[in-house]
């Protein structure tokens, strides 16, 4: 039974072809193989012979780029610069054509080429030990190679491939004795681990590093994007022209193709070769039509244009300049890191991602929540081809994100969007687009480059500390590959597991949530990915606990203070002292209010609330949000602000008087300058006279005054004179 790859390759044309090949190779007749086409294109033109040591398998299809080939005699990994010897080789390319057209099994160019490359490093092996070929190889010589150093077997992986051409050696020229595994050779499997969770301070710094990137960059994406149209639509004008001029000879061939001009001969040579065997010549003045253009745009070396030809040296994008090599160096980083955040904050695999449709990628739902007329927004990454609506019921093609995942794909559409028109016919499904350059655009097919070329960029962000390493051990407790110094291995479906891992262990989300956004097949698979995150619920739990010791050490030394006489600002604090000067604390700290057990009880059942706005400056407002400006007039006289000292209303004095002094020296004091300065120097004061701090009241400058209208103002207790601003 022969079989049929799933490929868009055709193979022999006829079984009668296939039935030789695997004849000839079953003889070991490698004199009479040499010549015989081994893949062909669906027209029965021939992509590959025996002979040759690189098959490829989709040939020179226009539109296609990338293309996995049966590599036989590769030169890379750690036998470099060695040749392997002939019999070793036929009876690799013996074993690949078994493969195809004899194992009953539906397998892909990819997964064989795969195994060709472990069957290959086996047969280099083996030629270092002096055997030169694979014929009775059995459990000794397997084991010789392996504590050789020369072979490793550190997983299952290990013996696919010799046991494949075990399965199919009917046809093969060699014999092979037994199938070989971990447990007939007596050998320990390297554990079977899925990908490592990132470490917490990594994952966290990594998402607010892009999310600002892309914040800086997103009211921009329609002005980026109309570069991108116009850098595109010039390349390709002056591509086409190089071309033209190429076919009628008007300009030399080393003029046209960036390649050093030690390599143009040989390169010309093979082009010229390669246009022969389709019947066209390299200069052919016109006569090939359209067929030797379609040819040429995605076959010729690679073309160099200077920032010259493309009409301008400088571009100007949100108001900054850029050369034609910075922009896109842009270009790809702002790419790169919308990648990164679309598959962190939606835990979508990077196939999903490439498959994403222009006009439907991320949407927006609005969701009434019964409250006032009032909706909830909700964000959307969507792979399917259709608008959502509430009554959706789409499988597996929705991942819930947030605004920042939400619009990196709208910037990630942006970027691309110009490129994907000079995709061909057939492959603008594609969402991404390789960013290699304006003038040979090729589909993203992966997006395991872009994830790769992140991480090496920003390498040093992205070093082990100690504290990463503790939060492993919780993670993957069986994870020894890192080590403290090493820069993290990052991976695209790490975000995945990472994304599963957090909210699980943050009690965010629950497994059959997180099973629906995953779109896996079973429940189990889900808790696989969120495994050991209930030791995150510990930890969490653990830092949430000191948390609240710390606030109730805090609030417990509050009272302490009242009882030694000390005083409070804010309005809270003025509360607590007066309390006390009406019923003055027992001595010995007997009262409750001073212990820590009593205020982390209170705190632990939302009776209280206690966190920190400014140096000794807290509130008690368990509805307050945090904080990034502190505004000491609402921290005056506040019925939930406790000050205890005054060193955060000292310093924004000084800065505030600082600012009125420098502004009248420089000629930009206005009456909005002196005003806010002046709320902020007053009520600085009254927060260091609350506390009895001795200090030297401020006096307006002439200047400052004019700018002012005196009035007599009452702040609650405070009775100090004011003014308005002219």
């Amino acid at each position: 039974m022969l079989n049929r790859l799933i490929n868009v390759v055709s193979l022999i044309p006829n079984c009668e072809g296939a039935r030789k090949l695997l004849e000839l190779c079953a003889d070991g007749n490698w004199e009479a193989l040499k010549g015989m086409p081994v893949f062909t294109k669906p027209d029965g033109t021939v992509i590959a012979t025996f002979e040759q040591n690189n098959w490829k398998t989709k040939g020179h299809r226009p539109g296609v780029r990338l293309e996995p080939a049966y590599n036989f005699k590769d030169i890379r990994g750690p036998f470099k610069k060695q040749l392997l010897c002939d019999s070793l080789t036929n009876e690799l390319k013996a074993a690949v054509i078994a493969w195809n057209y004899y194992d009953t099994r539906l397998c892909t160019h990819q997964n064989l080429t795969g195994h060709l490359r472990y069957l290959r490093h086996m047969a280099y092996a083996l030629q270092k030990m002096g055997i030169n070929t694979f014929n009775g190889l059995d459990a000794d010589v397997m084991l010789e190679l392996i504590e050789s150093g020369s072979f490793s077997a550190h997983d299952n992986k290990t013996f696919c491939c010799i046991n494949r051409v075990w399965e199919n050696q009917a046809t093969l020229p060699y014999d092979l004795p037994t199938k070989f595994g971990h447990e007939a050779l007596n050998l320990d499997v390297a554990k079977a681990r899925g990908k490592t969770v990132i470490p917490l301070n990594l994952y966290l710094n990594s998402l607010v590093r892009h999310s600002e990137f892309i914040r800086e960059w997103w009211p921009h994406r329609a002005e980026i994007n109309h570069v991108l149209t116009r850098l595109l639509a010039t390349a390709q004008c002056m591509r086409a022209d190089k071309l033209d001029d190429l076919r009628h000879a008007r300009r030399p061939f080393n003029s046209i193709f960036s390649q050093r001009s030690i390599d143009q001969t040989n390169i010309k040579y093979e082009l010229s070769k390669a246009l022969a065997e389709q019947g066209m010549r390299l200069v052919d003045h016109g006569e090939g039509g359209q067929r030797w253009l379609d040819y040429m745009l995605w076959n010729h070396p690679g073309m160099h244009m200077s920032a010259k030809e493309y009409n301008d040296g400088l571009l100007v994008v949100a108001g900054k300049s850029f050369t034609v090599e910075n922009f896109k160096a842009l270009i790809r980083s702002l790419s790169e890191s919308c990648i990164y955040l679309c598959m962190a904050l939606s835990g979508m695999r990077g196939d999903e991602l490439v498959h994403m449709h222009s006009d439907f990628c991320a949407q927006r739902l609005e969701l009434p929540t019964g409250r006032n007329n009032e909706v909830e927004e909700l964000f959307l990454l969507h792979t399917g081809t259709n608008k959502i609506t509430l009554h959706y019921k789409g499988t597996n093609d929705v991942f819930v994100t947030t605004k920042t995942g939400y619009d990196a794909a709208h910037l990630l559409n942006s970027i691309h969007e110009p490129y994907r028109k000079y995709f061909p016919a057939d492959q603008r499904h594609y969402f991404l687009s390789c960013l290699g350059g304006f003038l040979q655009i090729n589909p993203a097919l992966r997006i395991h480059n872009s994830i790769k070329t992140l991480k090496n960029k920003e390498s040093e962000y992205w070093r082990v500390s100690d504290e990463d390493l503790s939060m492993l051990k919780k993670s993957d407790p069986d994870c020894y590959e890192v080590k403290l110094g090493d820069i993290w291995p990052l991976s695209g479906h790490q975000l995945r597991r990472s994304l599963a891992y957090y909210l699980v262990g943050f009690e965010l989300c629950d497994f059959p949530q997180l099973k629906q956004q995953f779109s896996h097949f079973s429940v189990f698979m889900t808790m696989y990915y969120a495994r050991n995150a209930s030791s995150l619920k510990n930890w969490y739990q653990e830092v949430e606990s000191q948390r609240i010791d710390q606030k109730a050490v805090k609030y417990a030394h509050i009272f302490k203070r009242l009882a030694d006489g000390h005083r409070l600002a804010g309005g809270k604090g003025k509360q607590f002292h007066r309390d006390a000067l009406t019923n003055p604390i027992e001595e010995k700290y007997s009262d409750r209010r001073m212990s820590v057990e009593y205020w982390r009880e209170e705190i632990s059942g939302g009776r209280a609330d206690f966190h920190a706005i400014a140096p000794n400056m807290y509130c008690t407002n368990r509805n307050c949000e945090l904080r990034i400006e502190i505004d000491l007039s609402e921290c005056v006289d506040c019925d939930f602000d406790i000050i205890e000292a005054a060193t955060y209303a000292e310093v924004a004095r000084q800065e505030a008087m600082r600012q009125l002094v420098l502004a009248e020296d420089e000629g930009w004091l206005d009456a909005g300058q002196v005003s806010r300065d002046i709320v902020r120097i007053k009520s600085a004061e009254k927060i260091m006279s609350d506390l009895d701090v001795p200090y030297t009241a401020y006096t307006l400058t002439i200047a400052a005054e004019k700018l002012l209208i005196p009035v007599n103002v009452t702040m609650n207790d405070s009775g100090f004179n004011g003014w308005v601003s002219v």
